[in-house]
């Protein structure tokens, strides 16, 4: 992780290196692993948006959306994410972490913790 800082606008990520990323719902948090921006989303109650973590490149390109969880209900957006080294993980409504590579998006394993 560096300490490149990106700045939340709303639905609007300002990068470092100036480009700005129009998203769909409110940002909730940022973390950077490895030179990508994991970008968490706030999701409405009523609104059924599981995948709500994406992975953004420094010059604002979306690298990836995480992918589906199989084990979740219609509507478990996640609610956390945090990095233990080059590890991010990533929490549900429900009460699953999950660890999800970050350069892929793709999930590596899964614990219910709740």
């Amino acid at each position: 992780m560096t300490d490149r800082k990106a700045q939340l606008y709303g639905k609007r990520l300002l990068l470092p290196s100036g480009a700005s990323v129009p998203l769909d719902h409110p940002i909730a948090e940022v973390v950077e692993v490895d030179g990508v921006f994991l970008v968490r989303l706030e999701v409405l109650a009523k609104a059924a948006y599981n995948e709500n973590i994406f992975g953004i490149a420094p010059d604002g390109g979306i690298l990836w959306r995480v992918q589906p969880f199989s084990h979740r209900g219609e509507n478990d957006p996640y609610v956390g994410l945090s990095v233990d080294g080059a590890r991010v993980f990533a929490n549900t409504w429900s009460g699953f972490r999950v660890e999800i590579d970050a350069q892929t998006g793709r999930i590596l394993g899964h614990k219910f913790v709740k």
